[in-house]
């Protein structure tokens, strides 16, 4: 019995390195490695076929002996890494995995030399953070792709993937002659939490004619200040595109508390935060003008407060929120899901984006991000809600949130009312 022969790889042009090891040329690996030195990484490939795919392949030159090599997050099947597994070229230096993907694709990645392969899906809170913690010194950037990432000092930078398609986001940088509004940091004291934390403030350049301008209140606000939030309103307000706003990026201190579907937490926002810059700044009351955002748990935040306080945010923007989610102890996911079939419909508008990647098992084994996304906007729209949705070709990332704000943003507070995200392509970027 003859042993099954290991499938052909499906990039063109592993398969015809292999083709040329295979008889004796031994210096097609070296030209290999010299091209793809000049070129970068990773491969892209053409289909033929008709669709709005290509071929993406990831390389990594061996520079020890491994047991395996894993590509996380993988660009399928998520945190999962039996399923995102790297090959290794028969007996030579060279590791690659070929996916076929979206020519729109935007996205992030590590390479896990000697991973362990433990499912993500299956730990605990505290053993996923203690995961990450050990594992954040064994992952490696893609040392032949130059495109890189790095949201947090201390934590590693990642290597991105940003194909020619990949939607434009024309906001993020400074542009000269543009007016920019002012940033001022402030310590908050709760008196219904306990606790001060930091807040960023973001002032528009401008201020709209006898009117009060609008609030947008911005959950894990640290992260999003790192990504250039003020140029991107900078920008979408010198534009026209969304009138002159205020922002207030917020801090979580106990961030895994207080932002899935947290009662006080959400209080402190609409009785304590809220009014008080509105007061303080002189800006509107009126809940159509009150933007509540967030991702990931903060897009789950986000919802539960447009829920819990209608009266004060009339608007709601989430990025990849982690609908999954339920409180411990529950038997069922997607709890805040069930909560809205049982809520009449006030007039809140949403806007909800999340990541064609992002499909991966979630804590407890639970539905995706991408499926409790589609869920959460099947049962808004069948209760009547305004909701705006929209998916793109990336997944729980953001380098994606990061233009993705700024759609919603214009969603949600300009002066046309789209049903669906504008879509944004590299020519309009100018």
């Amino acid at each position: 019995m003859t042993s099954p022969r290991p499938l052909q790889p499906m990039s063109p042009r592993i398969a015809e390195l292999e083709r040329r090891l295979s008889q004796g040329e031994d210096q097609a690996l070296r030209v290999f490695w010299e091209d793809l030195r000049a070129n970068g990484s990773p491969l892209v490939e053409s289909l033929d076929d008709g669709s709005q795919e290509v071929l993406l392949t990831l390389v990594w030159r061996q520079d020890r002996e491994v047991r395996n090599l894993t590509i996380v997050p993988g660009l399928r099947h998520g945190w999962q890494p039996h399923e995102n597994q790297m090959e290794r070229l028969g007996r030579t230096d060279l590791w690659y995995r070929t996916y076929r993907v979206p020519r729109d694709l935007r996205t992030t990645y590590c390479l896990s030399p000697d991973d362990p392969l433990l499912s993500v899906a299956g730990l605990s809170p505290e053993q996923e953070t203690a995961y990450f913690q050990e594992r954040f010194a064994a992952w490696r950037l893609d040392p032949l792709n130059p495109l890189q990432f790095q949201l947090v000092p201390g934590i590693p930078p990642v290597s991105v993937i940003e194909l020619p398609d990949a939607p434009a986001q024309p906001w993020l940088l400074p542009r000269e002659g543009t007016a920019r509004g002012e940033v001022e940091s402030y310590a908050f004291t709760s008196e219904l939490l306990g606790d001060t934390r930091n807040l960023w403030v973001y002032r528009p350049p401008t201020q709209p004619t006898g009117e009060r301008p609008g609030l947008v209140v911005l959950l894990d606000g640290s992260a999003y200040l790192r990504l250039g939030m003020a140029t991107t309103l900078d920008n979408l307000i010198s534009e026209g595109l969304i009138p002159p706003v205020t922002c207030v990026m917020v801090e979580q201190l106990h961030r895994n508390q207080e932002l899935p579907c947290n009662a006080r937490f959400s209080h402190f926002l609409a009785r304590e935060l809220v009014p008080w810059f509105q007061e303080e700044l002189g800006l509107s009351e009126a809940p159509e003008d009150t933007v509540i955002a967030g991702s990931s748990y903060g897009g789950l935040a986000a919802v539960f407060c447009g829920f819990g306080h209608p009266d004060v945010f009339g608007r709601v923007l989430s990025q990849s929120g982690s609908f999954w989610w339920a409180p411990e102890g529950d038997p069922e996911p997607e709890w805040l899901t069930r909560q809205a079939v049982h809520r009449p419909a006030p007039g809140l508008r949403f806007y909800l984006e999340t990541g064609r990647l992002d499909s991966g098992p979630t804590p407890g084994h639970g539905p995706s991000v991408l499926t409790s996304n589609r869920h959460l906007r099947d049962v808004l729209q069948a209760k009547q809600y305004d909701v705006s949705y929209h998916e793109f070709s990336g997944a729980h990332d953001y380098v994606c949130w990061r233009g993705g704000i700024a759609h919603g943003l214009i969603n949600l507070t300009g002066n046309s009312h789209p049903k669906a995200a504008p879509r944004f392509n590299k020519d309009s970027a100018e």
